[in-house]
């Protein structure tokens, strides 16, 4: 009996810690744009880009990841355009996320990221 009570505890831990994906709108400010690459399952998080824009910073693959560092290297940030309302003006929320990478239109577009269509989001 107890170690069912034990098997039913450590259960019950385990699915309280599995985070929910949030649902993401099927349609993207940037579906206008061809689909360039894919991404899945990729780790990052969420920064502040300014004027009420949220850009999400791969995660690096280093030990010691600077969140800075993504300001040199913009090839790193992704914008948006479909963001869940619920992430939006959130800073370093690590996220785990999938997509489809849209072309940049001219060569001065990512200085803020490389347009991005979430097909799957969720919180780490």
């Amino acid at each position: 009996m107890k170690k069912l009570l034990l098997l039913l505890i450590c259960a019950s831990i385990f699915f309280s810690c599995q985070k929910e994906t949030i649902e993401v709108a099927p349609v993207s400010d940037f579906d206008h744009l061809k689909t360039v690459s894919k991404l899945k399952d990729q780790k990052g998080f969420l920064m502040d880009a300014g004027n009420n824009l949220t850009v999400i910073v791969v995660e690096g693959n280093t030990d010691n990841f600077d969140p800075l560092s993504c300001v040199a290297n913009p090839s790193e940030r992704y914008v948006v355009g479909n963001l869940p309302s619920e992430l939006k003006n959130k800073t370093d929320l690590k996220i785990v996320f999938s997509g489809e990478v849209k072309e940049l239109l001219s060569a001065t577009a990512p200085n803020l990221g490389i347009p991005l269509k979430l097909t799957k989001i969720r919180v780490k």
